[in-house]
């Protein structure tokens, strides 16, 4: 499984999020708000040249067009210059979508890395892939900053946290490690410290996870959910 990033896209319409940005995905009168998201990071301390290793998830409400919640399957994969780079992970629900999957990919720092996301509702009406530009970052202006931190930790956060508990374990031969508290480590990396931070959240501020609003250490790739 797999991730990461490249220009910044930020999105978070649904389930509370509020901001401007891209549309809510529609289909013949069906909505989306929000969806894919993932979080990334190279395992090169200075270039994005090599594999990067991360969480991919979706958060998402799905309603017809009375407003109704409706069953969903969301779509999402990471393309690497118009080409697939990971398997597609589907998350389904009757009106939300929640859930996580580790991943992996390989890309060097000239190429374009997009996350795809695709809709199939209930109804029989399916979206086509649509795709957005990811974000790379070594030092994020402090707006995003807050941004990431507050949207993440005030939203995300509480209906994420506890999917990535449930998947507690060691991925990609130890490269990814969840804990019981849905914690995020990234051993085999430049990063140090929780790389997702769920509660009890870290106080130390030198291990600055992706999620909170500490500066991150090293190369950090990311797409919130579209909507911001």
């Amino acid at each position: 499984m797999t991730g990461i990033v490249k220009r910044l896209l930020l999105g978070a319409a649904a389930l509370g999020f509020a901001g401007v940005g891209a549309a809510p995905a529609q289909a013949a009168g069906e909505t989306t708000q929000s969806g894919c998201m993932f979080v990334a990071l190279s395992t090169v301390p200075t270039e994005f040249n090599g594999l990067a290793v991360g969480v991919m998830a979706d958060v998402s409400t799905t309603t017809d067009a009375a407003r109704n919640p409706i069953f969903a399957t969301v779509s999402c994969k990471i393309q690497v210059n118009g080409v697939d780079a990971t398997p597609t992970f589907n998350y389904s629900g009757s009106g939300v979508q929640v859930g996580a999957d580790v991943m992996q990919f390989f890309a060097d720092d000239s190429d374009v890395v997009q996350i795809c996301q695709r809709v199939a509702y209930g109804t029989g009406t399916t979206t086509s892939w649509s795709c957005r530009f990811v974000t790379q970052a070594r030092v994020l202006p402090q707006p995003i900053t807050d941004l990431v931190g507050g949207a993440l930790m005030s939203t995300v956060n509480p209906v994420l946290c506890p999917v990535l508990a449930s998947q507690s374990g060691s991925y990609l031969g130890g490269a990814v490690v969840i804990t019981p508290t849905g914690d995020v480590f990234l051993p085999g990396s430049v990063y140090y410290g929780p790389f997702i931070d769920c509660p009890p959240y870290d106080t130390d501020s030198a291990h600055a996870p992706v999620n909170t609003t500490y500066m991150p250490h090293g190369e950090v790739y990311f797409a919130l959910p579209p909507g911001v």
